[in-house]
């Protein structure tokens, strides 16, 4: 474990003794990394092995010749992703082997990793230097906010406004120059002075920092022009994940604790907020240029707001044929599979008139006619009476409490599936497409009509006559219901709709009760396998 790493988890709890002994046991255990340029069957026993991009790593896979998955997750994630990063870089054989990665990660309790967005939070010129992009409706970027705070600071200390729009502009640049540690270059901040910056506002359940060009929508929109190159196209199937740091599963069940359900945490000592960057060196008016291109700073990067971004789990969902393992694997390894945001939805996408009959979702195939299909959805029975259980021959009560904190309840209703909503994407025709009217989301919306099952169909009439190549998935939309941090940062708005106060979700019981789980409506989702289809008289001209 990083020696930065043991910093921030022992600011926890600095004076617990278990955590204590866990930072020895990371220092002392630590295994040296095996050698680069050996086999992995010639490789010692006493060394961890690595790989230092994807291709090396399908190339280990291939290596040891066992059946795997390599499932891309939290590709959006803004947390440890930097601006600039873009998907389009691993579209090649290289770095993409479609054997082993076959599937994408779009919704876990890190966030929703699907939409892609026209906005940016940082511009770069064609030198490769950083420009700090204005204000857009539902989206403020970072580096404008660091502006902002450093103006307002500069003004309330007495300097001119001439001197504290420059100075404004320099926190712009410096915060844009320094990547994912821009907050690093304002001293002293209070994470509240950051509002709703670098966060999607119209988005369900966002991921932190959303990086638009690692979203699932711009991946499956990207192509690759390079004829010497045999990768053209991600072709992935949805899942979505727990993808908690505390080994609980299907932690999506129910929007509870918040603080054992996500990856939510803090301080529960006063010590450990001495970790951090709102003590850091600088003039409180004035910003800082920081470059840590050669070693990260030391401490957590914006570990307060961060956590109003944690979410209960989604889940992965398969048409298997039996519920063992084997048939769960073989229909995992067959893209059989969709994702929800926690809920049990139960969902079909079918394409009726393929040339080879019907055909699931996950299918590819050559289309001349329009395409039509159906959508079936519907939710599992709703959980809503508690029930007592008692601890069984293979659970523990301890083990009970720490998984389900007991609460467990029967089912007898179901809830309500409000809408299904139709998404086309249209892969890139002809190389550096602009991707920004290729992903139509939503393409079309049906409403239910309140009954426990949704079945709608619908066709494209215009797939022939545009000559090109399209995919469709689509969403199942429930009704309203609680989850945990739906409204995020708690944004109190203006009369213009613009964020003026936040009300942070804190991690740290010393911040934000334990017992507060910031409970706010959404509409949870399922995200089926798309379609990709592909027209027989594409017109390449």
């Amino acid at each position: 474990m990083p020696f930065d790493a043991r910093v921030g988890l022992s600011a926890l709890r600095a004076f617990d003794g278990r955590i204590q002994d866990l930072m020895t046991y990371a220092r002392d255990g630590v295994v040296r990394p095996c050698e680069s340029d050996l086999s992995v069957r010639e490789l010692s026993f006493d060394c961890k092995e690595y790989a230092r991009d994807p291709g090396e790593l399908f190339d280990k896979l291939n290596d040891w010749g066992h059946e795997a998955i390599v499932i891309p997750h939290g590709t959006a994630w803004g947390s440890y992703t930097p601006p600039e990063s873009d998907w389009k870089l691993q579209l090649s054989e290289n770095y993409h082997d479609p054997n082993y990665q076959s599937l994408i990660e779009i919704y876990s309790g890190h966030g929703n990793t699907e939409p892609y967005k026209r906005w940016r939070s940082v511009l770069y010129d064609e030198n490769g230097d950083a420009i700090c992009p204005k204000p857009t409706e539902n989206y403020l970027p970072g580096c404008w906010q660091a502006g902002i705070i450093i103006e307002k600071r500069c003004l309330e200390e007495g300097e001119s406004s001439r001197e504290c729009n420059k100075r404004a502009k320099e926190a712009r640049k410096n915060y844009a120059d320094a990547g994912i540690y821009g907050q690093a270059t304002v001293s002293k901040e209070d994470p509240k002075e950051w509002l709703d910056s670098n966060q999607c506002q119209d988005c369900f359940l966002p991921a932190f920092n959303l990086r638009p060009k690692g979203s699932a929508q711009y991946i499956l929109a990207l192509r690759n022009f390079d004829p010497k190159d045999t990768t053209e196209r991600f072709k992935f199937g949805f899942i979505g994940s727990s993808d908690t740091h505390s080994a609980r599963p299907g932690n999506g069940y129910k929007d509870i604790n918040r603080i054992d359900f996500t990856d939510a945490a803090g301080p529960t000592e006063s010590a450990g907020f001495i970790f951090g960057f709102n003590e850091g060196e600088g003039i409180y008016g004035k910003s800082t240029s920081k470059d840590f291109k050669g070693r990260p700073p030391p401490g957590p990067i914006e570990v307060d707001r961060i956590m109003s971004y944690f979410y209960t789990g989604g889940l992965i969902a398969t048409h298997s044929d039996e519920r063992t393992r084997e048939s769960i694997w073989r229909s995992i390894k067959n893209k059989e599979v969709y994702a929800t945001s926690g809920p049990r939805i139960l969902l079909w996408f079918d394409l009726i008139n393929g040339n080879e009959g019907s055909l699931p979702m996950g299918s590819e195939t050559q289309l001349e006619d329009n395409p039509r299909f159906i959508v079936r959805a519907m939710d599992l029975l709703n959980k809503s009476q508690d029930a007592q259980i008692m601890p069984s021959v293979l659970w523990e009560k301890k083990e009970l409490n720490y998984f389900v904190r007991m609460n467990v309840t029967t089912a007898n209703i179901r809830r309500e599936i409000e809408r299904i909503e139709v998404i086309k994407i249209l892969p890139q025709k002809f190389e550096n497409e602009n991707l920004d009217n290729l992903i139509i989301d939503p393409w079309k919306v049906f409403n239910c009509d309140g009954t426990e099952e949704c079945v709608i169909t619908f066709s494209d009439y215009n797939f022939s006559k545009d000559k090109r190549d399209a995919l469709y998935y689509v969403r199942a939309i429930e009704k309203e219901s609680k989850a945990v941090n739906a409204n995020n940062l708690r944004c109190e708005l203006d009369q213009f709709g613009n964020c003026i106060e936040v009300n942070i979700c804190y991690g740290s019981p010393l911040q934000t009760p334990r017992e507060e789980d910031c409970l706010a409506n959404t509409q949870e989702r399922a995200y089926p396998h798309q379609y990709l289809l592909i027209t027989k008289n594409t017109d390449e001209d």
